[in-house]
């Protein structure tokens, strides 16, 4: 059985009134997410809130402790716009194993 890498309890999350209703969910290790939606219903927010950027309205979350959490902005730009997210990972480290 797998472990939990990430449990949302109740989360609430937006600036001065919430974006979503409140989130409760896990995602065990090995398991994949896709969040999708209309353009300011909160997607960002949820992961600027999950990385800590920002905080959370109400409610709580936790990742497991072996998680190591990387994000990229939607509008992050970088000096080779012809690479890959991947390839930009890879260039800063090459140990990392893409596959």
């Amino acid at each position: 059985m797998s472990q939990v890498a990430l449990k949302v309890d109740h989360l609430v999350v937006g600036y001065d009134k919430p974006l979503l209703p409140k989130l409760k969910f896990s995602i065990r290790s090995g398991q994949k997410l896709v969040i999708t939606g209309f353009n300011g219903i909160g997607k960002s927010t949820l992961l600027k809130t999950l990385v800590g950027e920002i905080q959370g309205i109400t409610g709580r979350f936790q990742f497991a402790e072996q998680v190591k959490v990387g994000y990229f902005e939607q509008d992050l730009t970088w000096e080779d716009e012809t690479m890959t997210p991947i390839q930009v990972i890879s260039a800063y480290d090459p140990n990392i194993s893409v596959s």
